[in-house]
């Protein structure tokens, strides 16, 4: 798999150094921030590959990002890190929303390189 620049989006300071720390480890480039409005803001000069960001956060959801993100960047794959058990229903509006993956936490190393695999196989990196 080629390097990419990740943006990784947590509210939780824990989990967000875990997710970059363990994209550094498998070689991307990553950045992290707590906010989805930062997030945004940090779009144009970082220009990520993807970004992986967590559904629950404080201020903008994870499921808001993605929308707003879509507006401006719809190529951008973007992948939906969640504690939650999600119906087929609740995939289905994540998916329709703009997410190209859904990552359930906690999840392991192999787990979190499978989705990155996926993500860059359907999309036009």
């Amino acid at each position: 798999m080629r390097k990419m620049k990740i943006l990784v989006v947590d509210d939780n300071e824990k989990t967000r150094e875990i997710v970059k720390e363990l994209l550094l480890y498998l070689g991307h480039q990553a950045q992290a921030t707590a906010r989805g409005i930062e997030a945004i803001a940090m779009l144009k000069h970082l220009a990520p590959d993807i970004v992986i960001t967590d559904r629950r956060m404080s201020g903008m959801s994870g499921e808001e990002l993605i929308r707003r993100i879509k507006e401006s960047l719809p190529h951008l794959p973007i992948i939906l890190m969640t504690a939650d058990f999600l119906s087929i229903a609740e995939r289905r509006v994540i998916a329709a929303a703009g997410a190209s993956s859904i990552l359930s936490k906690p999840f392991s190393e192999e787990e979190l390189e499978r989705a990155l695999d996926e993500v860059v196989r359907i999309s036009p990196l």
